[in-house]
């Protein structure tokens, strides 16, 4: 029979909030593509979908809003290749 760590609700919302602050900055330590996604944010974060989205579902909301956010005001900077025409 396995047993389960006890659950702590304070920790798991600050591993979320953690998680979430990487990613939207560009420096997941656990996510593999780093993406802006539900997916990758419990990656980061290491807790399971059931646990996520049952007790701490304002969270995942709020990221997915911020990442909403930062995507569309993000400006890809200029290439530092120079730009071709066409003649």
């Amino acid at each position: 029979m396995t047993t389960r760590r006890p659950r702590n609700p304070g920790g798991e919302r600050a591993s979320l909030r953690a998680a979430a602050d990487r990613l939207l900055e560009g420096t997941p330590l656990h996510s593999e593509s780093g993406r802006l996604t539900v997916t990758e944010l419990l990656r980061e974060s290491g807790l399971r979908r059931d646990i996520a989205y049952g007790d701490h579902k304002d969270l995942i909301e709020e990221f997915q809003a911020r990442a909403r956010t930062q995507q569309h005001t993000h400006r890809p900077s200029p290439s530092p290749w120079p730009t071709r025409t066409r003649s």
